[in-house]
């Protein structure tokens, strides 16, 4: 604990704590004494092994480093409720917070909930997961927003989401390189190290360990400070709030695009791609073979991205990539500043069976396929002609279904041929 009574029942900070004076539990009434030892983070102790209100309290710096965010009246709050007492870590603008580090019992994590809720009052959980996120013990399992948690610090249950929320932190917190961050004006550009809170937003109720988290409800620990207490670079006009901010784990090869979208692969869907060195669509499993832009795996492409590669940085802090798998912009920090790339949109690739046949000059046979019904059909330079004369289109075509690998015998009128839902699987 961090806040203890003295004699006349004031509460009195750890920090404000004189040696030789008397001092006593909040909860129990009992007497308590100072430690200030190098190992843990400053507080006080019961003088015997007393249960006192039975909850585990965690003592650690990172613990500490959040509750002094918030003023000392806020800190360790003690609250009452059929006969029993506990102590929230913060509680401010009717809502508890709870920091926790370590590993707590299902028992206990429900008790603390419904002990608070019964008053009425939300919890706000914060989790100090730093090295459970650097040492891949959570980790995403798709771009669907899964995860899974091994070595979690508390069962991943179903809970009151109403009136309970729980955050899982990411990167250490921004007070450790700037203490004073509440109170002076910080740029966009200057800002690059802060925690990033990671909601649940649900429990999976099949597979254990494993949550939810979209991140259209994650924030910076900036963020949720401001919250409840105003932060003056966030309202003082000179720090953009609009601009995205959020930052996660990147390596070097991050930093390309993706020829084709993870769900073509998982399918075995080709189709051809924007060449952003030729400007025009390729075959990405003919063309893009040996190219010195694309990767080993044949997966992805750094073409664009050459210049800030020669230029060199020192970290890439977020990547924001298109459906298609496209990057759209980076933050990268560089001599101490975040520096934003913002890159053009690269073609999609989807066009009409006229805007297909008219990409490549000279074509003589064309075969695409229907972005929402699967179908494909093979258009020859013949039935293109015909298509424009009498505005409709013949050819063969092919069922979506995996065991049908050929295309139709006779040609048979194709529907929708002049809406823009069709990719490029191959052409002569």
């Amino acid at each position: 604990m961090i806040i203890a009574y003295d004699k006349n029942k004031d509460r009195i900070h750890i920090d404000d704590a004189k040696r030789g004076k008397k001092y006593y539990c909040q909860t129990c009434g009992e007497e308590v004494c100072i430690k200030r030892g190098n190992i843990k983070a400053h507080h006080f102790a019961h003088l015997s092994n007393s249960l006192c209100d039975g909850w585990h309290y965690d003592m650690s710096d990172w613990h500490r480093s959040w509750q002094d965010q918030f003023p000392s009246d806020n800190q360790e709050v003690v609250f009452e409720f059929n006969g029993k007492k506990h102590r929230a870590d913060i509680f401010i603008n009717n809502t508890i917070i709870e920091f926790q580090h370590s590993n707590i019992k299902k028992e206990e994590f429900e008790d603390r909930n419904n002990f608070y809720n019964s008053l009425g009052y939300n919890v706000i959980w914060i989790f100090d997961t730093i090295d459970s996120f650097m040492n891949d013990d959570i980790y995403k399992c798709s771009n669907e927003g899964d995860y899974l948690w091994n070595n979690s610090l508390f069962p991943l249950n179903q809970y009151n989401e109403k009136m309970v929320t729980v955050y899982l932190q990411e990167y250490n917190n921004i007070w450790k390189e700037i203490p004073n961050y509440k109170d002076i004006s910080i740029t966009n550009d200057e800002l690059f190290d802060y925690a990033w809170l990671h909601h649940i937003d649900s429990i999976d109720v099949i597979v254990s360990q494993k949550f939810y988290s979209i991140g259209n409800k994650d924030l910076s620990d900036y963020e949720f400070i401001n919250i409840f207490l105003p932060i003056k670079f966030m309202h003082d006009g000179i720090f953009d709030i609009n601009q995205d901010m959020r930052k996660g784990t990147y390596n070097i090869n991050d930093l390309s695009d993706e020829l084709l979208t993870n769900k073509e692969y998982e399918l075995g869907l080709n189709r051809f791609i924007w060449c952003p060195m030729i400007n025009h669509f390729v075959n990405p499993c003919d063309e893009c073979i040996g190219c010195s832009h694309v990767s080993e795996k044949n997966d992805r492409c750094k073409f664009r991205f050459e210049k800030i590669l020669t230029e060199g940085f020192e970290k890439i802090l977020n990547i924001k990539y298109s459906e298609n798998g496209k990057v759209e912009y980076v933050d990268i920090l560089k001599d101490k500043k975040r520096h934003t790339y913002n890159y053009e949109k690269v073609p999609d690739g989807i066009f009409t069976i006229k805007e297909a046949f008219k990409e490549k000059k000279n074509t003589e046979i064309i075969r695409l396929r229907n972005i929402n019904t699967g179908w494909k059909v093979q258009i020859t330079k013949y039935n293109y002609d015909m298509m424009l004369k009498n505005n409709k289109c013949y050819g063969k075509v092919q069922a979506p279904e995996i065991w049908n690998k050929h295309f139709s015998k006779n040609e048979s009128e194709i529907f929708a041929f002049n809406k823009k839902e069709w990719v490029i699987i191959w052409r002569k």
